[in-house]
């Protein structure tokens, strides 16, 4: 119990980690968020939560909810430590039953999986905690946590000091999980007296997890006053292993319903801690996906439908909200889930159901999509046809498309004919827009709720831009003119197009709004050989969906006659890409897409101790119920009020000529704008834009630019040396942040119109109505110009 001491390998963590956050957006592996308590600069990390399952993974820890804290001397240590990210039985390869059978060794403690959110608290020195979220200070999950903790140590006659000496003198952090209802419903129901923080472990505050056994957990429990959680050990897997089925097969524990169980055990190669996971389908998953369905369906966006009582569920839903749309009023805010669960399985009762259905509901997995997110020459077609001959997949090629238009809407259509004849169909587009991935999912999702998608990710973080645009360029020029369009001698400048997909390329992220509905993802590698994506492809396959697959795995033999076949495959379809074509595909606006991270930045800006009195209720909303996008932009004309308004339509077409020219060229515009004030009110939240200037383009972007302070008509030539501006159709250009459940984004122009008014000058009106709120900000970010497409009014 000596306290922390400095670690230089503590400060050799924090430069790996910042060495992640260099780089654009698709190279971006991490990110940060600096807090300010006490005059100590606090440093939440977080990392693409993607590449934890990477093997190895790219990160130099795997703890998931570290923040560290900088002294006077510039030294850091860590401050909170969470557990190293662990995994689901099955979900990663070194979780399968035989790899721990193999790769552990025992103690076996399997400790309840309570149902909450997670709270870490820590000192930050003898006398003072502090208590985080999983990633963040002073948001409602964390506040909460405090309240609780509080609690716990009066109830027990602790104080917070007491506490704070023990966490600091040990260099430990407390991990928590909070069960509240009354704060936010999760899936398992937690009456008010067992409710409150359960102490799950104690993890020093090392760069390597060192987490106490559970019987040392317990003691610290019992000494403050916390919920204590339960847990059982054993010598020998096989045993663990029969009392995890025993409670699985008895759908509860104690008489209680439990998510699962996590393990703690040992590496047998090092002797370091290694942690697993337990979940139980039922009930647990099967709730779980009743809650996400009430949100998509609140949402009137397509949902995932594994089981088959949830149709039952889903149906019901739609009933009620029609005669009582109240009764789901709360419900993005986390109330009322439990509730509508209760109603619905009482309905189904008194309609003849048998309850015990809940435990006998499998999973639906009737369909399956594989959607490629790749660039050009990837290998994305080859891998098809081996995948089509081999197992007899459907296989619909975008490239043979020939709709003059609505050609994605084309596309989507094959492939709902298709899966109307399979069960497996490979959707061979690029997709590598967010966009284009979202709008596919929700097709299908349409017409196959109960449609598994599975991703087939190049993933280009691990190489160069130059290395992908090498490899690419060589292979289209080996398989000559067997392609429908983009062909050496058709398109003698292909390999700018190329470029430009490598440009545009928007990584796989599951957590956000565009990629939510893929369920599964297969990583393959842009410059790897053709043979191992395929076999990497296979063996993935027979792990995801090997009921769907022929019993014996095809041979190296077949597998390479396949692939023969697949380079002799000689298109029937050629389709002329021409740049009349190009130009007559007007897009809905363009905008200037933010290759800055706006939510890092605003939770930055939100924690920063001058900003405390902030009225921070829609932002706590926004953030607790996800409302908050990944991304973001500022549009600069859009064709609706192109219909309106001459000048707007006028400029419109400016941007459309400009972006067909920059495309042509296979060339970009980057801009640097500042952002001079946040407003918001009840419903939505957005950034004032006060300027947009050129950074670097072609001088093609002469027309739609203006010179600071004067107009530039007519094709004035694009001067290097002057400061030039991106003009813009709104009267406020603007970053809408995010905006309340049924709340339009467009809401956001008319928002700002009653804080500064329609001629938009330097400062916000006077005497403004209480439900609007104005902050001075300098906020500085980059962004790229982008046309957005989709269903046209023109």
């Amino acid at each position: 119990m000596m306290g922390p001491r400095n670690d230089p390998e503590v400060d050799r963590l924090v430069l790996s980690i910042q060495s992640l956050e260099g780089g654009s957006r698709r190279k971006r592996l991490a990110r940060h968020i600096t807090y300010n308590i006490q005059g100590n600069e606090i440093t939440s990390w977080r990392f693409s939560e993607f590449q934890y399952k990477k093997d190895p993974c790219p990160f130099p820890t795997l703890a998931r909810g570290l923040f560290t804290v900088r002294g006077s001397d510039g030294s850091n240590r860590i401050l909170l430590r969470g557990y190293d990210k662990f995994f689901n039985i099955g979900e990663v390869k070194r979780t399968s039953w035989s790899a721990i059978e193999q790769d552990t060794c025992g103690p076996y403690e399997l400790t309840v999986k309570e149902n909450g959110c997670l709270i870490l608290a820590s000192a930050l020195d003898p006398q003072t905690l502090v208590v985080t979220s999983k990633h963040a200070i002073d948001v409602p999950h964390s506040e909460v946590g405090k309240q609780w903790l509080r609690r716990h140590l009066e109830a027990h006659k602790r104080s917070e000091a007491e506490l704070a000496s023990f966490l600091f003198e040990n260099n430990v952090t407390a991990v928590f999980e909070l069960c509240d209802d009354s704060f936010e419903e999760h899936i398992l129901e937690y009456t008010p007296e067992e409710r409150g923080l359960y102490l799950h472990g104690i993890n020093r505050n090392s760069v390597q997890l060192d987490t106490w056994p559970s019987g040392r957990v317990t003691e610290i429990a019992e000494q403050f006053g916390f919920r204590k959680t339960g847990y059982y050990t054993f010598m020998d897997l096989t045993e663990a292993r029969a009392f995890a089925d025993a409670v699985r097969s008895e759908h509860s524990l104690q008489g209680r319903a439990i998510e699962g169980f996590v393990i703690r055990c040992r590496d047998v190669s090092n002797n370091a801690p290694f942690m697993f996971k337990i979940k139980y389908d039922e009930p647990y998953l099967l709730y779980r996906e009743w809650r996400e369905v009430t949100r998509q369906i609140l949402g009137k966006r397509p949902y995932k439908c594994r089981y088959e009582l949830t149709k039952g569920y889903a149906n019901w839903v739609k009933a009620v909200l029609h005669r009582n749309p109240q009764m789901f009023a709360e419900f993005n805010n986390n109330k009322g889930i439990i509730a509508a669960r209760k109603r619905f399985l009482e309905y189904h009762r008194e309609a003849g159901g048998d309850i015990e259905q809940i435990y006998e509901s499998l999973p639906r997995e009737e369909k399956v999509l594989i959607v490629p997110i790749a660039t050009i020459a990837c290998g994305k077609t080859t891998l098809a046809l081996v995948l089509s001959e081999l197992f007899g997949f459907g296989h619909v090629q975008n490239d043979n498309i020939t709709a003059k238009k609505r050609g994605r809407e084309a596309f989507h259509k094959a492939i709902i004919d298709e899966l109307e004849a399979k069960q497996v169909v490979f959707a061979d587009r690029n997709n590598h827009l967010g966009e284009l991935r979202e709008t596919l999912a929700v097709a299908i999702k349409n017409e196959f709720p109960s449609c598994r998608i599975i991703a087939l990710y190049w993933d280009h973080s691990g190489a160069s831009t130059d290395a992908v645009l090498k490899t690419a360029v060589a292979r289209v020029r080996q398989r000559g003119e067997f392609h429908q369009s983009l062909t050496p001698k058709t398109n003698p400048n292909f390999d700018r197009i190329i470029l430009k997909f490598l440009r545009d390329f928007e990584p796989l992220d599951q957590d956000s709004h565009s990629d939510g509905l893929i369920d599964d993802v297969i990583e393959l590698h842009p410059l790897n050989d053709i043979h191992k994506n395929i076999q990497i492809a296979i063996d993935e396959l027979y792990d995801l969906i090997g009921d769907k697959l022929p019993p014996r795995r095809p041979t190296r033999e077949q597998i390479e006659c396949s692939l023969e076949n697949a380079k002799n495959y000689c298109p029937t379809v050629k389709k002329v890409v021409a740049a009349s074509k190009r130009r007559r595909e007007v897009p809905i606006y363009f905008g200037l897409h933010c290759t800055t991270h706006v939510p890092t930045w605003l939770a930055e800006f939100m924690g920063r101790p001058e900003n405390a009195g902030l009225d921070k209720q829609l932002y706590q909303h926004l953030t607790s119920s996800n409302l908050i996008p990944e991304s973001h932009h500022v549009t600069l004309v859009h064709e609706l009020a192109a219909e309106a308004n001459p000048y707007v339509q006028q400029l419109f077409e400016k941007y459309v000529h400009a972006w067909n020219d920059l495309e042509g060229k296979g060339g970009q515009c980057v801009a640097r704008c500042r952002a001079d004030y946040l407003a918001w009110d009840a419903d939505i939240m957005a950034l004032r834009v006060c300027s947009m200037d050129v950074v670097e383009s072609d001088e093609v972007m002469g027309p739609i630019v203006t010179i600071r302070g004067r107009e530039e008509g007519g094709n004035g030539a694009f001067d290097r040396n002057a400061t030039w501006q991106l003009a813009c159709g709104n009267n406020i250009p603007h970053v809408t942040i995010g905006q309340r459940q049924g709340v339009r984004a467009v809401q956001a122009g008319a928002m700002l119109q009653r804080v500064f008014g329609q001629n938009n000058p330097p400062e916000p009106l006077t005497n403004l109505p209480e439900q609007l709120h104005v902050v001075p900000v300098d906020f500085v970010f980059n962004a790229v110009l982008k046309k957005f497409i989709g269903s046209s009014k023109r």
